[in-house]
């Protein structure tokens, strides 16, 4: 399989000066007999992805890495009845541009991009706004765009930090590809930016979100693929049943928190992670939905799930793990556990025990699997079962920090990525 270093966005064909995107391509000879037709948009996004190398490096029908898959969504970005075709990966996998839009347009297929960083986007549905935030390398940047009537990514404005080591150097502002200052910048995006943006990413595994593959290509030349559109009633109550919960949590609590909603085992409903720090002993209390109400996740000996303000997601297995470092380099113990039907349970606890001489040389190993004795190449070799499967580490870090209620709509917006 390709390595999942992006480049570009299908064939590559250079754009105008004042245009995003990196790479566009464009398919022609597509009918439009029936005017823009919704079924032939489908057809004609199904024929794309099908028939062409969607990033550099990459066969035509390659859809994965050993590390990631393709996912897609259809939006609505611009005023028109038509859809756009979001594309990107269901894991994060460096602070990179991998997010593809392609848009048909009097019967071609424009493909632009890449956008995004961490693995997501932004953007005010059917006003053709969007938007890419980084914060990498002592550089803090803001963009905003659009797509024009060639279907290209082209810029409204954009506004720059320099931070290194997180001290400011002050901001540059520019305007369609002119710098300005700040208030030339503000009336611009007051004048042009309006309404509330969505976000979107590859590991949303909301049920608008379709991993790519021939399944979900079938569903889309068939027009069964749901349009995720926020003016609909949301699929989600499960994030206003969450909102209320933090509201009281923020009354008993001196400190921020940090939050995110995450997807354990797959099922459409998000489950709600919240750390109150990032010290040895702090975890993330976890909590899920079901029956039309909150239940905490805490389970006999797990009121709090991971250490140092972290824990691995096992995504694909519907699982989570973390190890606890046990004090003075003497082992760890790590676990195991898995989420189904609104309950976690402990599916393996591990043990390593270190004991050393009083001169501090290594005396002796002992591993335990659920108490019972096991040899150290089989305790490696259970972690290593687990290693092959998709994962994010969930930490402290990387969570929304929320310090009134004011902040909790931001913090429940979009599903967790990682910054690191």
């Amino acid at each position: 399989m390709a390595s999942a270093v992006l480049t570009s966005c299908g064939n590559a064909v250079l754009v105008k000066e004042d245009s995003k995107s990196e790479t566009n391509t464009i398919v022609e000879g597509i009918d439009d007999s029936e005017d823009n037709n919704l079924q032939n948009v489908y057809n004609a996004y199904a024929d794309y992805l099908e028939n062409n190398p969607l990033y550099e490096g990459f066969e035509v029908g390659e859809y994965e890495t050993y590390e990631t898959k393709l996912a897609f969504s259809l939006v609505y970005i611009d005023e028109d009845y038509i859809p756009e075709l979001i594309i990107g990966w269901t894991k994060l996998l460096a602070n990179t541009s991998d997010i593809c839009i392609l848009k048909y347009v009097d019967g071609n297929i424009i493909s632009s991009g890449p956008i995004g960083h961490y693995n997501s986007i932004s953007y005010i549905p059917r006003k053709n706004v969007l938007n890419e935030s980084n914060y990498n390398l002592g550089i803090c940047s803001n963009w905003y765009g659009y797509l024009n009537d060639e279907g290209e990514l082209s810029t409204h404005c954009e506004s720059y930090e320099e931070c290194p080591e997180g001290e400011s150097l002050g901001f540059s502002y520019y305007v369609k590809g002119e710098e300005v200052n700040e208030d030339e910048y503000n009336n611009y995006y007051d004048s042009v930016i309006e309404g509330e943006f969505t976000g979107w990413s590859g590991n949303n595994s909301s049920n608008t979100t379709y991993i790519l593959n021939e399944e979900s290509l079938e569903l889309l030349r068939s027009g069964e693929v749901e349009i995720d559109d926020p003016s609909k009633e949301s699929n989600h109550p499960e994030v206003e049943a969450y909102s209320e919960l933090l509201k009281g949590m923020l009354q008993d609590v001196d400190e921020p928190l940090r939050v995110a909603l995450i997807t354990i085992d797959n099922d459409n409903t998000y489950e709600l992670a919240v750390f109150q720090g990032n010290a040895h002993n702090d975890g993330a209390l976890l909590y899920s939905y079901r029956d039309n109400e909150v239940v905490s996740l805490a389970i006999d000996g797990f009121p709090q799930y991971g250490s140092y303000g972290s824990f691995e997601l096992l995504q694909n297995l519907g699982m989570i793990s973390y190890n606890y470092y046990r004090n003075g380099g003497a082992g760890e113990y790590r676990f195991y556990l898995s989420l189904a039907n609104g309950k976690m349970t402990l599916d393996k606890g591990m043990q390593a025990d270190i004991t050393f001489t009083e001169d501090g040389e290594l005396k002796e190993n002992k591993y335990y699997l659920d108490g019972q004795e096991i040899t150290g190449e089989e305790y490696e070799s259970i972690i290593e079962s687990y290693e092959a499967s998709l994962s994010e580490i969930v930490d402290y870090d990387s969570c929304y920090e929320i310090l009134k209620e004011e902040d909790i709509p931001e913090a429940l917006s979009q599903e967790y990525y990682s910054i690191d």
